[in-house]
């Protein structure tokens, strides 16, 4: 199921215009082995932040594009994901399935809210990649 760009943009407009909603501590709740992961990933600092902020966006995208939330992702998905992104953006195929969320990855990496070394930016889009392959499964499987 492709996520299209419309969403996206909704969905990223939500996230960065009512960040007092609940909608990520509800993300949170929802999707404890994502957030485990981006810390993982992106360590606790900067970039924690903005792969969550990423994330939740990513998240309600898929929401909005299946018409309710996402199935919990597990721990082992995002293994696998990881091994999926190596795979998936040598062949190409990746962004032709999902070339929306890939835009808004790659836009967070060239434009991050705070400045990145570029050893953080590549754990942070290769962890954002990682969970759009998981969620793009997991929404697959439901």
């Amino acid at each position: 199921m492709e996520v299209h760009e419309r969403l996206v943009k909704e969905a990223l407009h939500a996230v960065e215009i009512e960040p007092g909603t609940g909608a990520a501590a509800w993300f949170a709740a929802r999707q404890p082995a994502l957030v485990r992961y981006l810390e993982g990933r992106c360590g606790r600092d900067d970039g924690l932040g903005i792969a969550l902020t990423a994330a939740l966006a990513i998240h309600t995208a898929f929401e909005r594009a299946l018409g309710r939330p996402p199935p919990r992702v597990v721990a082992g998905a995002l293994a696998a994901a990881e091994h999926a992104v190596v795979g998936d953006v040598r062949a190409g195929a990746f962004v032709a399935r999902q070339p929306a969320l890939c835009e808004l990855v790659a836009g967070v990496i060239a434009d991050p809210p705070v400045p990145l070394a570029e050893e953080e930016a590549a754990r942070l889009g290769a962890a954002l990649l990682a969970i759009v392959v998981a969620l793009d499964s997991a929404c697959a499987a439901s």
